[in-house]
């Protein structure tokens, strides 16, 4: 029976042999997949709700691309002057160090 079963779907196997379903097993009886539950539509937003969506969107792009422009360009200046600091830091100690070693 398991060969035969393997090319049926779980539908027609119910509609095949319903009775040999309901006497195996109560716990294990299948369920017609007529039985689910009912499609949910979601609620879409209305034009004033997605006009005022859009005007939030836009304002907040509008302040936040020319602040985080201006705050990356201030920001990475600070870095350069930190690492031109550091290089120049090891720099001075790469000259003393060439001063104190013995010169063959």
């Amino acid at each position: 029976m398991h060969s035969l079963v393997l090319g049926l779907t779980a539908a027609s196997v119910v509609a095949i042999a319903p009775a040999a379903f309901s006497q195996s097993n109560d716990s294990l009886a299948m369920v017609p997949a007529t039985t689910s539950a009912p499609a949910v539509s979601p609620k879409l937003l209305s034009a004033a709700q997605m006009e005022r969506i859009a005007d939030i969107l836009l304002g907040l792009f509008y302040f936040v691309l020319p602040v985080g422009l201006g705050l990356g360009i201030f920001l990475h200046d600070r870095y350069q002057q930190h690492r031109a600091s550091i290089l120049e830091e090891q720099i001075k100690l790469l000259e003393k160090l060439w001063e104190q070693s013995p010169q063959a």
